[in-house]
């Protein structure tokens, strides 16, 4: 895909990866001609908090069933933009033009219509990341989890006679 006017756009890709998919990423980048517009960083859970506040949105490129949302659902938290897959966990959480905009697994025409359309909308990115963040503390707070618990708990309990 030709670049659609994004010369600004910049991409730093966090994580611990296979050594030979990291080498395939960065040879498609030389090959693209952008290795001066790609970052390949790791950090620890600790790190992560910074590494949220320090970006405009998060690109969450899972290819595979994961279970758990977790890096979306910590962006969201930070109240910045998601673009999503919706394999796994993320199904569940990514409500397109909602809370994130979302994008076809391996679709890389599909992700850059969700990036372009981001970035060239800032009400969206704003609508996104605020409703994200409410939904977050709504939904998914410590404190509204443990009271699904329990209620799931005590109910399972009433159902076999226990009280």
């Amino acid at each position: 895909m030709a670049n659609a006017g994004n010369d600004t756009l910049t991409l730093d890709l966090y994580g611990r990866g296979d050594e030979t998919y990291v080498n395939q990423l960065k040879s498609t980048a030389a090959e693209l001609g952008i290795t001066d517009r790609i970052r390949f960083l790791s950090t620890d859970a600790k790190g992560m908090r910074q590494v949220y506040a320090d970006y405009d949105a998060l690109i969450f490129t899972s290819a595979w069933e994961e279970p758990f949302a977790l890096t979306p659902l910590e962006a969201m938290s930070a109240q910045i933009p998601v673009v999503s897959t919706l394999l796994g966990g993320s199904r569940e959480l990514v409500r397109d033009g909602e809370n994130a905009l979302k994008f076809a697994a391996r679709d890389p025409v599909d992700l850059a219509r969700a990036i372009n359309g981001l970035a060239g909308d800032a009400e969206l990115r704003q609508s996104i990341a605020n409703t994200a963040g409410q939904e977050v503390v709504e939904r998914y707070d410590l404190q509204v989890i443990v009271g699904q618990i329990e209620s799931y708990l005590q109910e399972t309990l009433n159902q076999h006679g226990h009280t």
